[in-house]
């Protein structure tokens, strides 16, 4: 193996080719029924949808602190949730890397809508009133 590519992303050759092809790339902002969490940082999710939580399942443990946490939060924005477990979360790892601190949101949204306990929903448009 050489040392041609080394040290350079796919995403780094990637743009640099966008640059030369179509000129400077600027970000963009995209407008959508969506919130954006920590907007400004490189960490910043777009969380669209309403959760939709099924009731009476039977966990134990940690699951069992965060599955109560998404029930708190059925028919609201998913955004809410993260917002909230992210700033407080319900379990907190004892062991490995994440001991102490708290776990991304986002693996147990995932984890819960493999198991079938949650559905996202798409958010509904409010319709607007035209006036009189």
């Amino acid at each position: 193996m050489g040392k041609k590519n080394r040290g350079h992303g796919v995403a780094a050759a990637t743009r640099a080719h966008v640059e030369k092809v179509a000129g400077p790339v600027e970000p963009t902002t995209v407008t959508a029924e969506t919130v954006v969490t920590d907007a400004g940082k490189p960490s910043a999710k777009a969380v669209p949808g309403v959760c939709r939580v099924k009731a009476g399942a039977k966990l134990r443990g940690a699951r069992e602190a965060w599955y109560q946490r998404l029930l708190a939060f059925n028919g609201k924005p998913l955004a809410e949730f993260v917002a909230d477990a992210t700033a407080n979360p319900p379990s907190m790892p004892t062991k490995g890397a994440l001991a102490g601190k708290g776990e991304p949101p986002s693996g147990w949204v995932s984890w819960f809508k493999r198991q079938g306990l949650l559905a996202v929903e798409a958010p509904t448009a409010t319709p607007t009133q035209p006036e009189a």
